[in-house]
């Protein structure tokens, strides 16, 4: 069964916060505190977009 719009919608958000989260993770570990704090904001944006996708806030 293919997937509707919003669930391909909600998939491509999570997998890029996944994908910010990795990002985070590389950058503490190369010591760029600025850097992997912007990837961790991007990735709660993105984790609270599929969030709203899926109908679980407002």
């Amino acid at each position: 069964m293919a997937a509707t719009a919003r669930q391909q919608m909600i998939a491509m958000y999570e997998k890029a916060a996944a994908l910010r989260l990795e990002a985070a993770a590389e950058a503490d570990a190369a010591g760029q505190p600025e850097t992997a704090a912007a990837h961790r904001q991007h990735a709660a944006t993105n984790a609270r977009a599929a969030a709203e996708a899926q109908g679980a806030t407002r």
